[in-house]
């Protein structure tokens, strides 16, 4: 009963830390502003994926790849 709130303050926790790095990374590497930058990376980990904001870098590809393994290993913590 106890280990529910725990899990629960590492599921965010992880979260928060997945949305921020996509953040900063969109914002280094595509050169978005911090509004488009949050706006694509949420639209990215909600499988949206409307299009309208994407990469078009090969390495922001690539970090946006990452970045959503991290969300996807960040799923199957228990």
């Amino acid at each position: 009963m106890n280990t529910i709130p725990i899990r629960l303050r590492i599921y965010l926790s992880i979260l928060f830390i997945v949305i921020i790095v996509g953040i900063i990374g969109m914002m280094a590497i595509e050169h978005l502003s911090p509004v488009d930058s949050f706006y694509f990376i949420i639209v990215t980990l909600a499988t949206v994926g409307y299009g309208d904001i994407h990469p078009l870098t090969s390495v922001g590809k690539l970090f946006v790849i990452h970045d959503f393994r991290l969300f996807l290993k960040m799923r199957q913590v228990k």
